[in-house]
């Protein structure tokens, strides 16, 4: 990991916005990061506000504040892609040969996972965020990375996994078939974002999870309008890195975890969610947006989005 940090560091290029990203903000202190994260990067408050997307961002289970204020977290990247994408004018996918417009979003959106016996007792599901369409007929579930996926090890999923209804087939079929020197950890987050999103769509609640929360409620109760329901995992493309051992992770982690994910959950389980094909940020940046000029210019030069 120091190894790819260095990498990173070399291929951004921009060892002020690096520095100050690592040094000018106390990571335990919610409004210095904030600030210090809007100033950097020169961000505008428009459709949305910065400071409510930010709050949004750092309200997961995993020390987002803390990953938040490094340069190569996905939580960060995250937020701020797509904070631009949605004030930008939104962000395009095409679904059923349909070009859908998404102008809505929450980030770090949370959903109860597993079923039966073991539903509401354990952490919600984490989404780095949920998109709706224009027409509130479609939302998508986004899972993003950045270094994550080039941490390898043999990672165990629980047994409530391996006993739930829902859970149970991927366990067999997905996890249990994958080799030990492939992202195992990767994996069993797929599978707990499926099961979230089953519940989702079920239109479940957990007393777990706070509803109340700035405009969580809003985008749950999407969920009351039966759209159709999509999940994507969005990577930092590290082949642009040009290191062979970085770019082996990405294709190993695409074609060996994600696009088996996908085939199984598309083609095996009957349940009207669809993985679409893994993409980039990159990938994104130059074809899906709306209004790509509108997009902050410090956040794509930085992250060299238009490579």
């Amino acid at each position: 990991m120091n190894r790819l940090k260095e990498y990173l560091r070399s291929y951004l290029n921009n060892q002020e916005i690096i520095d100050q990203l690592k040094e000018k903000s106390d990571s335990t202190n919610l409004e210095s990061v904030f600030l210090n994260i809007k100033n950097v990067f020169k961000i505008e408050d428009k459709k949305l506000t910065f400071k409510t997307s930010f709050l949004e961002a750092i309200s997961g289970n995993g020390h987002e504040l803390f990953r938040i204020s490094s340069f190569i977290s996905s939580s960060l990247l995250s937020l701020l892609f797509f904070y631009e994408a949605i004030n930008s004018g939104g962000i395009y996918f095409t679904l059923n040969n349909k070009k859908v417009l998404f102008d809505k979003i929450y980030f770090e959106f949370k959903s109860p996972t597993l079923t039966n016996k073991h539903f509401d007792k354990f952490t919600a599901a984490n989404y780095d965020a949920l998109i709706v369409s224009s027409l509130n007929k479609e939302v998508i579930f986004i899972e993003s990375k950045f270094t994550e996926f080039l941490e390898y090890d043999n990672f165990k999923i629980s047994y409530r996994y391996q006993n739930d209804l829902v859970t149970k087939p991927l366990v067999n079929d997905f996890f249990n078939k994958l080799k030990n020197n492939h992202y195992k950890k990767g994996a069993k987050q797929l599978i707990t974002h499926y099961s979230g999103i089953i519940n989702y769509k079920n239109k479940l609640k957990s007393n777990k999870i706070d509803y109340s929360f700035l405009n969580f409620n809003q985008f749950y109760n999407y969920s009351l309008l039966n759209p159709t329901i999509y999940f994507i995992s969005v990577l930092y493309d590290v082949r642009k890195i040009k290191d062979k051992d970085y770019s082996s992770y990405f294709l190993d982690y695409r074609n060996n975890v994600y696009n088996k994910f996908k085939k199984i959950v598309n083609n095996k389980l009957n349940n009207d969610i669809t993985i679409l094909n893994l993409t980039t940020f990159q990938k994104l940046y130059k074809y899906n947006l709306k209004n790509k000029d509108e997009f902050n210019k410090n956040i794509a030069n930085f992250y060299h989005l238009d490579e």
